[in-house]
């Protein structure tokens, strides 16, 4: 997958080494708020495998270093279309830092 960079962020592909940040994003009830709430620890292994497993873009994303949230295309349920989401830390929402995460083109 590419890796898309811009003056304060890195988009990369999700990888092993990822699985802490993983977990700590997915089991965070704010960040999960509008996605049905935490996953449940029990979850955590075959979630993070389903990401790695998928042929469809999810990007891990970096600013100066630090890994704050992850950007995904999904199918729609509709089924018909796709849709992009994101998760990010708490620390990080409302700074703008999801709008400039996403390809102008999506």
């Amino acid at each position: 997958m590419q890796e898309l960079t811009t003056r304060r962020l890195r988009l990369r592909a999700l990888n092993r080494s990822d699985y802490g940040f993983f977990c700590e994003l997915i089991s965070h009830p704010q960040v999960r708020r509008y996605l049905g709430g935490p996953i449940a620890k029990d979850q955590w292994a075959h979630r993070f495998e389903a990401y790695l497993s998928t042929t469809l873009p999810i990007w891990l994303v970096n600013a100066e270093g630090i890994s704050i949230g992850i950007v995904t295309l999904t199918p729609h349920k509709d089924g018909q279309d796709f849709e992009l989401s994101y998760q990010f830390l708490p620390d990080f929402l409302g700074a703008r830092i999801c709008d400039r995460s996403l390809p102008k083109s999506a």
